[in-house]
């Protein structure tokens, strides 16, 4: 989370940028989502067994 913090304040986007992740358990906590929502990142995570 503080990455992902670091990112945004460092970064200038001209769109809404996109994460995306495996369907690991830090990635799906709900204070990581709350995070990318706070942020207007939209979440893509793989699903299981795609790469």
């Amino acid at each position: 989370m503080a990455a992902l913090k670091i990112a945004v304040k460092t970064r200038v986007v001209k769109s809404r940028p996109v994460f995306h992740s495996d369907r690991g358990v830090y990635y799906a906590r709900k204070e990581f989502k709350s995070l990318l929502g706070n942020f207007h990142i939209t979440e893509s995570m793989s699903c299981k067994g795609s790469c």
